[in-house]
């Protein structure tokens, strides 16, 4: 009873909607709109209905926001302002309310300019029934069009973090953010080493930026998706480890373990201020004395130069506190190419090709890189539309034109980046 005349004092004080007497006063107004994955009905443009879903993307029972086409993806956000009753609509993704839409007694939805009324809003849609935009004017057509922008957009968005990662004394405040050239959707990630995706196994922020808080040794990886549907190309990862107070921070490596082409300087460091970093290359374990100098290992004082396959093995020391974890990275250089991909075959069918080749057995095999032109091959890994870039041993590319004829390189590449000469292949689809 509190809650129902709390919702009936509300809509008879408030700008946007009138109160009318006591019937169905009792109703609660909190409706489908903010339990997750039921069906809401939204105000179309020219008297129709609008059926969406509600969304809850980051699993904590209450909608995030609306589906508008099925596809349980939150096209718009939702920014909470009065629970139950009022919610900004976000609907290019940059966490500012664009609409908001209110829910009313019987559960009816008004979505408005304003916060306190304005001008009444509508959706669009086509003739196919998809959403198109918002029309603010009341002449049925889309003054907004970011839902059919959102809807045509096939570029994947890009996320950083505002931390690099490394060894801390306390807690660490981490920031995702999300780009997007139409509306960022969430940043999904996890906290233990596994690929973030987007269901309950993982976390997510919702919209385009959000914090975590740090507080003991986890792999954090994340990755973003679009109102689209779209995900980002690269999983990132970054590892934190939380020392407590007391304790000389990890040495850190740069740059970090991995495959180069050429001779690598490899540089040492420590958080800990005039912190002695102890090292060795190989199997050893550097240690420290009572008095921060090295017993095992060398005392770092400039790059080490790397010109072959090795491993340092680093730990950081300071009198009056205890020495740090041991760090250990690996490199190896390597400025030969894989060998090329074999079999390389272009196979035509009306706007496209089915394309194969046979992997080089080459241990370091990375990917295959494949790009296409017009008028003649790709000359380098970086000439031409690349159609492929993973690695397996097919692909297919589409939207080709007809009686055109294509010419395609693929380059196999390995983890230190050296590229084959390529393998050609030419064919027209029909």
């Amino acid at each position: 009873m509190k809650r129902s005349m709390r919702h009936l004092l509300f809509f008879c004080s408030a700008t946007l909607a009138a109160c009318t007497g006591f019937k169905n006063a009792f109703v609660d107004a909190s409706g489908a709109a903010f339990k997750p994955n039921r069906v809401v009905y939204l105000p179309g443009a020219c008297g129709k209905t609008i059926t969406a879903h509600a969304i809850d993307l980051n699993h904590d029972g209450i909608a995030d926001g609306l589906d508008l086409n099925g596809d349980g993806i939150a096209d718009v956000r939702y920014i909470p302002i009065i629970a139950d009753q009022l919610v900004g609509l976000d609907a290019n993704g940059d966490g500012h309310s664009d609409y908001y839409m209110n829910v009313g007694l019987n559960d009816e939805l008004t979505i408005y300019t304003a916060a306190t009324g304005g001008t009444r809003v509508a959706l669009t849609a086509d003739a196919a029934g998809q959403v198109t935009g918002f029309d603010i004017t009341g002449d049925c057509t889309a003054d907004n069009t970011i839902i059919s922008d959102i809807r045509n957009d096939t570029t994947p968005p890009t996320s950083s973090a505002d931390s690099a990662g490394g060894a801390f004394n306390g807690n660490q405040i981490v920031t995702l953010t999300c780009t997007d050239n139409v509306a960022c959707n969430g940043i999904a990630y996890t906290l233990d080493g596994s690929d973030p995706n987007f269901t309950a196994k993982s976390s997510a922020i919702v919209g385009a930026s959000g914090s975590i808080t740090i507080s003991e040794a986890v792999t954090l990886r994340f990755l973003a998706r679009d109102a689209n549907g779209n995900l980002e190309t690269t999983i990132h990862s970054l590892s934190f480890d939380i020392l407590g107070t007391g304790v000389a921070l990890t040495p850190t490596f740069t740059p970090p373990l991995g495959y180069y082409q050429t001779t690598q300087n490899i540089a040492l460091a420590s958080a800990t201020s005039g912190a002695t970093i102890c090292y060795t290359i190989g199997a050893a374990t550097p240690t420290c004395t009572s008095a921060a100098t090295c017993s095992v290992g060398a005392a770092y004082s400039a790059p080490i130069a790397v010109s072959t396959a090795a491993i340092i093995n680093a730990v950081a020391c300071k009198i009056g506190l205890s020495d740090s974890p041991i760090a250990t990275s690996a490199y190896a250089i390597d400025a030969i190419p894989p060998g090329n991909v074999s079999a390389f075959v272009a196979t035509p069918a009306s706007t496209q090709f089915a394309l194969g080749w046979t992997n080089p057995g080459d241990a370091d095999l990375k990917g295959i890189k494949i790009l296409r032109k017009t008028g003649g091959y790709p000359t380098s890994d970086t000439d031409g539309t690349v159609v492929y870039n993973a690695l397996s041993t097919a692909a297919t590319d589409t939207g080709l034109t007809n009686g055109i004829q294509y010419y395609y390189k693929a380059f196999a590449y390995d983890a230190a980046g050296n590229f084959a000469a390529g393998a050609t292949a030419i064919a027209t689809p029909n």
